[in-house]
């Protein structure tokens, strides 16, 4: 069993259509949202273990816009954003999801990461935590996941199976947050090979790869 906390969410709001379209002001504040709450239930959880601090893994499973702002408004400082092609968004699409988990957990354990936080498309964050849930306890839920809208998803604590939703507006309004610009502007994302001080990287560096006859289109 792992003493890790996997949160895996659909990126925020990015107005209509289905290209490659970057969050929009409401997806922006969805993230913010979700931020808050992902750092209120690690805080939480570091102060049951006597804990100042955690080592965090941030993903994104698509190289579209969205995913990957998505992403960049969870990250905490000094953490790395992986980028992948594991951007399905249909249950029937997402071919092996305990393979894609077993990548994500590998890379953590190499990492020493105790907070895994995945940005996804359509109906991966079901699946993965499905999965994730099935890969602690050896049980499957009676029933699917449901959907889930933008901006909010699924925790899976790694030690119990235990699977709790979370969701933008799952937060406490004390924290405060830096001008969107200004936090952006300390996120540089570099394409190269990974280095001490990257922050972002591409998936090509890494063991994740998408067949080539997969389907489902993003959302």
């Amino acid at each position: 069993m792992r003493d890790m906390l996997l949160i895996i969410v659909r990126h925020g709001d990015y107005g209509s259509g289905y290209g490659d379209e970057p969050l929009s002001a409401f997806g922006i504040e969805q993230m913010q949202g979700l931020r808050k709450a992902i750092n209120s239930l690690v805080a939480e959880k570091a102060k049951k273990v006597g804990q100042k601090e955690f080592s965090s893994l941030f993903f994104s499973f698509s190289q579209l816009k969205r995913a990957i702002q998505s992403a960049q408004e969870l990250r905490r400082p000094g953490c790395y954003i992986i980028i992948t092609d594991e951007d399905y968004a249909s249950r029937r699409y997402i071919p092996e999801p305990k393979k894609i988990l077993e990548k994500v957990l590998g890379f953590a354990d190499h990492c020493g990461a105790s907070v895994v936080v995945i940005v996804a498309h359509g109906e991966m964050p079901a699946v993965i935590a499905e999965t994730a849930r099935e890969f602690v306890t050896q049980k499957k839920f009676r029933e699917n996941l449901p959907f889930v809208s933008k901006g909010r998803g699924f925790v899976v604590n790694m030690g119990t199976g235990e699977v709790t939703p979370i969701g933008w507006d799952d937060y406490s309004p004390d924290e405060k947050l830096l001008p969107a610009q200004e936090r952006e502007s300390n996120r540089p994302i570099i394409k190269a090979p990974p280095r001490n001080d990257q922050v972002v990287i591409k998936g090509d560096d890494i063991p994740f790869g998408k067949p080539a006859n997969s389907q489902g289109t993003p959302a």
